[in-house]
């Protein structure tokens, strides 16, 4: 499970004629396939990276 933030509507296949609608703008936790699937079709949103802070200096 991944919790990301989609950038447009995204519709998750589940079989039977069933799917999934993940709404933009929304942050969210989800499947790991979901992640995969979203991030293939361009829909989830670019995270800020976040640096690394460097540990303090100790002499």
């Amino acid at each position: 499970m991944q919790t990301v933030t989609f950038a447009r509507e995204f519709r998750y296949p589940m079989g039977d004629n069933r799917e999934a609608r993940y709404p933009p703008n929304v942050e969210i936790e989800v499947t790991d396939a979901v992640v995969t699937a979203a991030k293939k079709a361009g829909a989830l949103k670019k995270e800020a990276k976040t640096r690394a802070k460097r540990p303090a200096a100790t002499d």
